[in-house]
C-alpha cells in the first residue's frame, strides 16, 4: 500500500492523468489488501520445526533401508594351508641345521682357547714358585702310600694330589681361582671359591673347584728341569670321574681306555708342558713311544695310592 501512494503521487507530480479504469484497479486493489493491515504475523513454533524433521527422516529410513553387510565366507582349502605350513617348517630347520652347528662349534673353540689361557696362566704362577723354591715343583709334604685321590679333604695329612696346586693360591702366587676351573667343563652350578677362602683351607672345597689334573711325581719336590719338556697338567683325567669316594677302586677297561677328557665333551684335552707351552691333543698319548697320560705302565686295577716307578711314565690325576 505504501508502494501505491508512492506511485500515485510521483504520477500526479508528473502530470501524468490515469484513466478511469486505473483509477478503479487502484480503488479495489486498497479495498482488498485494507483488512490485512490489522494481522500480527507469528514465528513458527519450535516443536513444529523439530517433528516436521524427525518425519522427514523416517520417511527417508523407509523408503530407503541400510543394507546390512552381508557375511563372506572364505573357504579356504585345508591341504594347501598344510603344505605352506610345512614348508615354511622346513625352511626353518634347514636354516636352524645350518647355523646350530656353526654356533656350538664357535663355543666349543672360544672355550678351548679359553682354557689354555688359564693353564698358561697356571703355568706363569708355577714358574714364579720355582723360581722362589730352587726350581723345585710346587709340592706338599707326603708319604708314597698315602692316596691322592681324597680331593676336598681338609685334614692335616695330605691325601690328594690337588694340594700340590693349592700351594700356588695359598702362598699367593696365584689370585684367580677361577683359573683352575676348566670353562668348557659342563657341570652342575656350585659356589665359587674365592680368593679370600683360601686362608681357611688346606685343599681346594670340592672337585668341582679344581677340573685339572696335576702330574704324581714320584719322589716330591723335584726339580722341574729334570722333566724336560714333558707333560705337567692335563683337563681332568677321564679314569677317575665316577669313581666311589667312599671305596675308590677303578678296574681299567676298554673304554676308560679311550675316553678323553670330559671337560671338552671328550673331543680331546688341553695339556700343559714343562716348557710352558699348552697344546689340544686329540689322543691321550704322547711322546715316542707313545705314552698315556692318564694311567700307568703295566696297572689295570686303580686304589688311589699307585704311584709311577720312574720320572719318564707321566701319570695325570685325579
Amino acid at each position: 500500500m505504501y508502494r501505491l501512494d508512492i506511485t500515485e503521487r510521483n504520477c500526479r507530480s508528473r502530470g501524468v492523468n490515469l484513466n478511469k479504469q486505473a483509477a478503479e484497479i487502484n480503488s479495489k486493489l486498497k479495498a482488498a489488501i485494507a483488512p490485512l493491515e490489522c494481522v500480527q504475523s507469528e514465528t513458527c513454533p519450535n516443536q513444529l520445526a523439530e517433528r516436521t524433521v524427525q518425519q522427514l527422516v523416517q520417511l527417508a529410513n523407509v523408503r530407503a533401508p541400510i543394507k546390512q553387510a552381508e557375511k563372506v565366507v572364505i573357504k579356504t582349502q585345508f591341504w594347501r594351508n598344510l603344505v605352506e605350513i610345512a614348508a615354511i617348517a622346513a625352511a626353518i630347520l634347514f636354516i636352524a641345521a645350518i647355523l646350530i652347528p656353526s654356533l656350538s662349534y664357535g663355543r666349543y673353540q672360544y672355550r678351548k682357547h679359553l682354557c689354555q689361557r688359564q693353564l698358561g696362566s697356571i703355568s706363569r704362577s708355577i714358574d714364579q714358585y720355582c723360581n722362589d723354591y730352587d726350581d723345585k715343583l710346587p709340592a706338599v709334604a707326603t708319604k708314597t702310600d698315602e692316596p691322592w685321590c681324597e680331593v676336598g679333604y681338609q685334614g692335616k695329612e695330605n691325601h690328594s694330589n690337588t694340594r700340590n696346586l693349592f700351594l700356588l693360591l695359598k702362598l699367593g702366587y696365584s689370585t684367580r681361582p677361577e683359573d683352575f676351573v676348566c670353562c668348557g667343563r659342563r657341570q652342575k652350578r656350585f659356589t665359587p671359591f674365592k680368593i679370600s677362602q683360601v686362608h681357611k683351607h688346606n685343599d681346594f672345597p670340592s672337585r668341582k673347584h679344581i677340573t685339572y689334573s696335576l702330574r704324581i711325581m714320584c719322589n716330591p719336590p723335584i726339580k722341574k728341569i729334570v722333566l724336560g719338556g714333558q707333560p705337567l697338567m692335563a683337563d681332568c683325567n677321564p679314569v677317575f670321574e665316577n669313581a666311589s669316594e667312599d671305596k675308590f677302586e677303578v678296574r681299567l677297561d676298554k673304554e676308560l681306555s679311550t675316553h678323553n677328557s670330559i671337560n671338552h665333551n671328550l673331543r680331546g684335552q688341553n695339556v700343559l708342558f714343562c716348557d710352558g707351552h699348552v697344546e689340544f691333543l686329540k689322543t691321550r698319548h704322547v711322546g715316542i713311544p707313545q705314552d698315556d697320560i692318564f694311567t700307568l705302565q703295566n696297572i689295570e686295577v686303580y686304589r688311589g695310592i699307585e704311584r709311577p716307578s720312574c720320572e719318564t711314565d707321566p701319570f695325570l690325576a685325579p
